[in-house]
Formats: C-alpha cells, sequence, structure tokens
C-alpha cells in the first residue's frame, strides 16, 4: 500500500509538473513576434517586447520573396508609436525615419547618409535602454529618438508624390542595407540635426558626454537652411516673468539690458552658460525657456524689449542635415559625409560587427 501511494503521489505531481510547464509555454505572445537576429543579441541591455505589440503589416512595396530576403529586412525594431508598440522590419522602419526626417528632394547621397546615421542610431538604441519607454527600443517622438512617418501620412503630406517620393526614400535604405558606423566595433551614438551654425556641436559642451566620434567639425552651406538663422523678440517683463517662474531665486531689477552676464561659449559658438540675476543656466536652458531654434545665439535688450538672434536648428551635435546636403551636391558621397561628421569611426557590414 505504501509503493501504490507514492506511485500515485509521483504521477499527480508529475501531472501537475507538466500543466505548469505547458502553461508557462503557452503565454500569450505579440502576433508574428520575430526572435533577435543573433547580431544584435550582444546587447547589453536588451528590451523585452511587452506581450502586446502587434506586428506592422507590409505597406512599404516590397515584392521579393521573404524566404529569399536578407539584411535589414531580417532585422526587427520594437517602436513606440501614438498608437501603441509594434513590431517592424528594421528596412519599414528606416523608410518612415528617413522620410519624415530628411526631404525626399534632398540629394540621393545625403538621404544616403541619413539612411545609415538612423540605421546606426537604431542599434545603438537596441543596446541601450530608454527610460522614457523601457518596453520599447525607439519612439517616433523626435524630441526623444527620431521622428517616424507612416505611409497613411506621407500620402497625405505627398499627395500625387507619394509613388515617386516613396521610391527615393526606399532606395537611400536599401542601397545601404545593413551598414552602419561603429567605434571600437560597437554601433555608435549616430545623432543629426537639421541646421548647424556653420561649426557643429561637440557632445561634451551639450550634454555632457565626451564622445571620441561627436567632435565639433566646420560644416559648409548651412545657410540654404530656411532656419538658418531666427530672431524672438519679447517683452522685457514677459521674459522676466519666465525666468522668474523657472528660477525663482533670481534677482532681477533695472534694465533687461543688464541681466545676463559672463556668458561663455563653445567653439561652434553655442553658449555653454550664462549669468542672470545671480543664476547660471546652460545655454540648452536658455534655449528651452524661450523656444529658441538653437543654443548658438546672442541676446540684445532694451528698456522694453530681449532679443535673440539664433544661428542653426537643433542640437548642433553629429551630422547636419543641410551641411550633408551641401556635401553631396559639391559631389561627396555618403561615406565621405558620414566619416567627416563621425571622426574615427568605421563604416561596417552589420553581419562583420561582433557586437552589432
Amino acid at each position: 500500500m505504501k509503493w501504490s501511494a507514492l506511485i500515485c503521489s509521483c504521477v499527480l505531481i508529475a501531472a501537475l509538473a507538466v500543466t505548469l510547464l505547458i502553461g508557462g509555454l503557452t503565454a500569450p505572445k505579440a502576433a508574428d513576434a520575430p526572435t533577435q537576429t543573433p547580431e544584435l543579441m550582444a546587447s547589453p541591455t536588451p528590451v523585452t517586447p511587452a506581450p502586446t505589440a502587434t506586428a506592422v503589416p507590409i505597406s512599404w512595396g516590397w515584392d521579393g520573396d521573404m524566404e529569399e530576403a536578407t539584411g535589414d529586412i531580417n532585422r526587427w525594431v520594437t517602436v513606440l508609436l501614438d498608437d501603441g508598440l509594434h513590431w517592424m522590419r528594421m528596412n519599414y522602419y528606416l523608410y518612415g525615419v528617413v522620410a519624415g526626417e530628411m526631404p525626399a528632394s534632398f540629394p540621393e547621397e545625403a538621404l544616403k547618409a541619413q539612411a545609415v546615421a538612423a540605421r546606426t542610431y537604431t542599434l545603438y538604441k537596441q543596446s541601450h535602454t530608454t527610460r522614457a519607454h523601457p518596453n520599447a527600443e525607439v519612439c517616433g517622438n523626435s524630441a526623444c529618438c527620431k521622428a517616424y512617418a507612416s505611409p497613411e501620412v506621407l500620402k497625405e503630406r505627398w499627395g500625387e508624390d507619394y509613388e515617386k517620393n516613396a521610391a527615393i526614400i526606399r532606395a537611400a535604405v536599401d542601397d545601404t542595407d545593413s551598414l552602419a558606423l561603429t567605434y571600437e566595433e560597437a554601433p555608435i551614438l549616430a545623432v543629426f540635426h537639421s541646421t548647424s551654425s556653420g561649426m557643429t556641436e561637440r557632445s561634451a559642451d551639450v550634454w555632457g558626454g565626451d564622445l571620441p566620434y561627436l567632435q565639433s567639425v566646420s560644416s559648409e552651406g548651412e545657410e540654404a537652411s530656411p532656419r538658418y538663422s531666427a530672431k524672438v523678440k519679447i517683452d522685457a517683463a514677459e521674459c522676466k516673468q519666465r525666468l522668474l517662474e523657472a528660477y525663482p531665486k533670481m534677482k532681477l531689477s533695472g534694465s533687461a539690458k543688464n541681466w545676463f552676464k559672463s556668458i561663455k561659449r563653445s567653439k561652434a559658438g553655442g553658449v555653454l552658460s550664462l549669468k542672470a540675476g545671480g543664476v547660471t543656466l546652460t545655454g540648452g536652458q536658455m534655449r528651452k525657456l524661450f523656444g529658441l531654434n538653437s543654443s548658438c545665439f546672442t541676446i540684445s535688450a532694451s528698456k522694453n524689449s530681449v532679443t535673440f538672434e539664433t544661428k542653426g536648428y537643433g542640437h548642433g551635435v553629429g551630422m547636419s542635415q543641410y551641411g550633408a546636403r551641401a556635401m553631396a551636391i559639391d559631389g561627396a558621397d555618403f561615406r565621405e559625409i558620414l566619416l567627416w561628421y563621425y571622426k574615427d569611426t568605421v563604416m561596417t557590414t552589420l553581419a562583420e560587427a561582433p557586437d552589432v
């Protein structure tokens, strides 16, 4: 009887274990959820996709045999958009980023440079969790990651030029398939911006982290950008109100001419710091507070107003899109453009990159 009872107990335990195992293996998962390709498994802090992620349908005009496809189309990225979390094939995601970040009218080599920079940035983000969206590797918010424009948005934006422009964007991504910039065999933080002041900013001067490949370089042709220069004029009373609301310890009195002192600048001309009413502010803080196009600005004041004059548009670090445009017009190819803006990097095919 004792042996019979023991056998029955073992059978029951085994059955329970199988039930639990099956239950664990059949947990809900994303539709068409892919497995990360081997070249991306080296991510030191991989993102775990949320179980509610959905696969974005093929809507960018792919006509090939999926079983024979190689490169970007076999890589996946999790993207947080306004309507939720999505799985996307890398090339479809890049189509939307390049279209969202650079005009289709830009030279072919500039668009290719943009495609490689966007791919490299995405690979970097796949290895570094973003606190703002820990379950997504990237998002569609340009203030956080990079802009993404869906085919539906682009059809409305481009109208009858959609097919022509979409083909241009697809070609820029497809012609650079699997190419990325690396430094010490790892994808770089390939940030980019619209327009520089004529020289790009060093990462250390903008964010505090000195990356060897994000140094200040000259960038010609920026004047072609409609946002190269701008002026913001604000009433002195409103300027004072904004400053005091943001920094209550400031002591502002007398004429606005005397409010801003001790302005320190970077090599590229951006404001590193200034003092206002006894409080030290960065150029970035001033830019955010007054809605300036860049941190490269001058200040002039009268009794009744304060005027900020800016050069450039964006943070100024990495590749300038209008600078890339100018280089392409002058005959540079996408490799020359990228290696100019991202110093000491290597153009790498993903299959050959150990940490990609």
